[in-house]
């Protein structure tokens, strides 16, 4: 997959009008895909359907430039993301930040539930199988819109990356 576009997010006062490295040189794509993959907690921020947040951790997988992860069906994310499936995702890193928001879709394809058991298994060392996993609950595949990164150094390294 090639990278998002990458460019400065807008901050008032101008903070990173100063920087010297150009957006996604100081913390590259390669760095924040990493930490996407890598991440064993996620939040997932959903708005619930009076419009007060809601965020809940989260075990998950980067998948072909996608965040997927389950939940129960009844769930306060499943009930939020069947009104509203605009979300936040954040991965849970010391000293780095990257947070995708995207819109969240139900998975109910084979094919692709078993690309998430075969990733999702070993990385948490779980026992899902297809039937398990469909009568336990929902995957959802979040598709970024938007990703942002930074680390503390946020001048140098605040960057907006745009997916296609």
């Amino acid at each position: 997959m090639p990278s998002p576009r990458a460019d400065r997010p807008h901050m008032p006062g101008g903070y990173l009008a100063g920087a010297t490295s150009a957006p996604g040189e100081r913390m590259p794509w390669r760095r924040v895909e990493e930490l996407l993959v890598t991440s064993r907690n996620y939040w997932v921020c959903t708005t619930r359907p009076d419009g007060r947040p809601h965020t809940a951790p989260v075990w998950g997988v980067w998948l072909y430039a996608r965040f997927l992860f389950s939940t129960g069906r009844g769930s306060r994310k499943a009930k939020n993301i069947a009104k509203n499936p605009n979300v936040a995702v954040h991965v849970e890193a010391i000293g780095e930040a990257v947070t995708i928001e995207g819109r969240a879709e139900e998975i109910d394809d084979d094919a692709a539930l078993s690309r998430f058991v075969e990733a999702y298994n070993p990385k948490y060392s779980w026992d899902f199988t297809l039937e398990s996993l469909r009568s336990l609950g929902v995957v959802y595949d979040v598709r970024p819109r938007v990703c942002l990164s930074f680390t503390e150094d946020l001048a140098e390294t605040a960057t907006r990356w745009t997916f296609d």
